[in-house]
């Protein structure tokens, strides 16, 4: 079978914490050979048309979402990250959150869980089944403990684990269409069949 690779956690200078424009990011991402990227920027979808021109321009997949900061009963709840989304999410109250995320058919990650130096999702046991997967493997985590505890929690609990090789891709097997709604399944169905925990 053929292998594809994807960076599904990207933020753009739209982020604020990055410099890289999105037609950079998308060159880069062609010149070290993965198929695809999902932009994730915080609290925003603005990269969203400039990415999505530059896949068609270097032949890559794009991925729309967005890391959210997120509430519960108006206090900090951590960050969640939504892929394959269709609009931007207008809540941050956590259930409406996850409402607007479904709605979409889009998919619901909790993105660096248990990394105590940021914004990790803090009610991770109680919203674990309306999760689609826990990010594995975040390369900016301090610590490889908190990896490693993503990774059991996901293990323990049930839940699909999204995991990163060097280059920080995910693999996919026989990448199909993702501009579909069946697409979308088959390459989820596939990345996650592949995952090793």
């Amino acid at each position: 079978m053929e292998s594809s690779t994807f960076d599904l956690h990207i933020h753009s200078i739209y982020s604020g914490h990055s410099v890289i424009k999105p037609r950079t990011i998308v060159k880069q991402a062609k010149k070290i050979g993965l198929q695809g990227i999902a932009i994730t920027d915080h609290d925003t979808c603005r990269a969203w048309k400039q990415t999505m021109q530059a896949g068609k321009e270097f032949k890559i997949q794009i991925v729309k979402g967005e890391e959210l900061k997120v509430t519960m009963n108006g206090k900090k709840a951590g960050e969640l990250m939504a892929l394959f989304l269709k609009e931007p999410v207008k809540a941050r109250e956590i259930h409406d959150v996850i409402d607007e995320i479904k709605k979409q058919n889009a998919l619901l990650i909790v993105p660096h869980p248990f990394d105590l130096f940021r914004r990790h999702f803090k009610w991770l046991s109680e919203f674990n089944r309306k999760l689609n997967a826990v990010e594995g493997f975040n390369a900016r985590c301090f610590s490889p403990d908190f990896n490693q505890e993503a990774q059991k929690f996901a293990k323990n609990t049930v839940t699909l684990a999204i995991l990163e090789d060097k280059r920080q891709g995910f693999r996919v097997e026989d990448m199909v269409d993702i501009a579909d709604e069946e697409g979308r399944r088959q390459v989820w169905q596939r990345l996650f069949e592949g995952v090793k925990i």
